[in-house]
């Protein structure tokens, strides 16, 4: 059963729009968003991500299988929906896509352990200070989803057997991932 709370997903202005919502997430509650949503909600029953790895990168990976769990069951959706990004901010990470993964790669955060430091990069901000102010939040989820995409693609992993891979060092070791210049 899945049950959601139309309430949130008010236009903008409306006068029942919930006041507690903060702008940077009230943008992606409108009708557009909901199925990509739903069916990120749906991914965590197939993803057998074992967070007990309890590191940044194990976050990462867990957020980005859900992410391409969901462009795989959508593929003609764009992916500001699924991230809940502008399409803006999903064109500037890309852009900036080498700048950020040096960041992490510099700061030595991948298998970071501290959950307030793991909150920076993956939790719900308006931005990712650390990185840039015009970073948008949850950037590492985004890195997550990249590293995850090569995986799959450079190992040819059919999409139920990433979903049901629970070593994340192992899809991070085997991704092959590389920022794209």
């Amino acid at each position: 059963m899945i049950v959601i709370g139309l309430d949130y997903f008010l236009p903008a202005d409306h006068r029942f729009q919930a006041p507690d919502l903060p702008d940077y997430i009230a943008k992606r509650y409108e009708a557009k968003y909901i199925v990509p949503m739903i069916v990120t909600a749906i991914s965590s029953v197939y993803n057998k991500t074992d967070l007990k790895q309890n590191s940044l990168v194990a976050e990462m990976i867990y957020y980005g299988k859900a992410y391409h769990f969901t462009k795989g069951i959508l593929p003609c959706t764009p992916d500001e929906f699924i991230i809940g990004y502008s399409s803006e901010e999903v064109a500037a990470c890309f852009d900036n896509e080498v700048l950020i993964w040096s960041y992490f790669v510099e700061n030595d955060l991948l298998f970071e352990t501290n959950p307030f430091e793991i909150r920076k990069y993956t939790g719900e901000a308006p931005s990712t200070v650390e990185i840039s102010p015009d970073a948008p939040g949850r950037v590492g989820r985004w890195l997550g989803w990249n590293i995850v995409d090569d995986y799959q693609f450079n190992n040819n992993v059919p999409l139920r057997e990433l979903m049901e891979e629970s070593d994340t060092e192992k899809i991070f070791k085997l991704s092959g991932y590389k920022p794209r210049p």
